[in-house]
């Protein structure tokens, strides 16, 4: 989502993709935790416990290119 000069708001695919992974996997009173990306820049990841012991990752890829990831 975005708001220009004018004060127009844009939404994103992006965030429409962001929102429905948080009705999917994301539990009422989770929290964050922390998450971190090492070997590209061209990847976004977001990490949730929830209440019930299970974790939620967000992965986005930023790149054109197929990537892999190995979570830990």
């Amino acid at each position: 989502m975005f708001v220009n000069g004018t004060s127009e708001v844009r939404v994103t695919g992006r965030l429409w993709a962001h929102a429905h992974f948080g009705k999917q996997f994301i539990r009422a009173g989770a929290y964050r935790v922390d998450a971190t990306v090492t070997g590209s820049t061209a990847l976004n990841v977001t990490a949730f416990e929830n209440t019930d012991g299970s974790t939620a990752v967000q992965v986005i890829n930023n790149s054109n290119d197929t990537l892999s990831v190995n979570l830990q």
